[in-house]
């Protein structure tokens, strides 16, 4: 049944974002993130590191199929892409817990929309477009004005000012939603989709590089080249199949 589905779903995110809340007052989440210094970022976040948040984050894949674990390799990408820009440990931990949830609004986003094969109408478009404030709001009682939070409501602002929620520019753009961004995008040509297969690696990267200066922060998109192969080697899912959620239909 819709209604109960959508029911049993909130009345799911809700304990489980309390106990995000709960772990993140008494320090529990930041000295979790503490492990994801290391050179393995991804297998730290799959070892059990902040619970309630990686915790979160399955809520989220459970919603949208085609993730299939796409914010776990976008903190990898992102933490390995902060560490060559050479970010301190607290925030390269702060941009691990962002770069794991920054879809995390996609909660709120209809079946019909977050699924839709087809390409999107402009209403539609502008609903998927509310994620990352609504993902943002959600969890400020968490993180606040952090790092976290930042990460999370500006992944999609663009370097030249036409992106979105803000339409903030250049270093206005808080560092770690920059490198985010660049994460994210790469992370979604590299994954097959419903509606396409993955893309080939040196096509992605073409991307990228193309985008700086205009999607992108240029000294993102130099840190990206210089970790990519390692990211590839160690993290891509270009093999992972799609896995389309048809409850909703029902």
């Amino acid at each position: 049944v819709f209604w109960l589905y959508h029911l049993q779903l909130l009345a799911g995110f809700s304990a489980i974002l309390w106990g995000v809340l709960v772990a993140y007052s008494q320090g529990t989440t930041v000295r979790s993130f503490e492990a994801l210094t290391v050179t393995d970022v991804l297998e730290q976040l799959r070892s059990g590191y902040t619970e309630s948040i990686v915790t979160l984050a399955a809520a989220l894949e459970a919603r949208d199929g085609y993730t299939m674990g796409h914010g776990e390799r976008v903190a990898a990408l992102a933490v390995l892409i902060g560490q060559q820009m050479r970010l301190p440990d607290t925030r390269l931990r702060a941009l691990a817990a962002g770069a794991l949830l920054h879809d995390v609004g996609k909660i709120g986003v209809p079946d019909a929309v977050l699924h839709k094969r087809a390409s999107l109408d402009p209403v539609e478009y502008d609903v998927i477009k509310e994620h990352p404030g609504r993902g943002a709001e959600m969890l400020k009682g968490a993180f606040g004005r952090h790092i976290e939070a930042q990460v999370i409501r500006h992944h999609h602002e663009r370097y030249d000012g036409t992106g979105y929620p803000d339409g903030l520019a250049g270093d206005a753009i808080p560092l770690e939603a920059r490198i985010a961004a660049v994460a994210d995008v790469y992370d979604a040509l590299r994954s097959n989709r419903a509606y396409r297969p993955a893309w080939e690696r040196h096509e992605s990267v073409a991307v990228i590089r193309a985008g700086a200066g205009t999607h992108f922060d240029p000294r993102c998109v130099e840190a990206f080249a210089q970790v990519v192969d390692r990211w590839e080697a160690q993290y891509a899912a270009s093999r992972i199949d799609y896995v389309e959620r048809r409850a909703y239909a029902a």
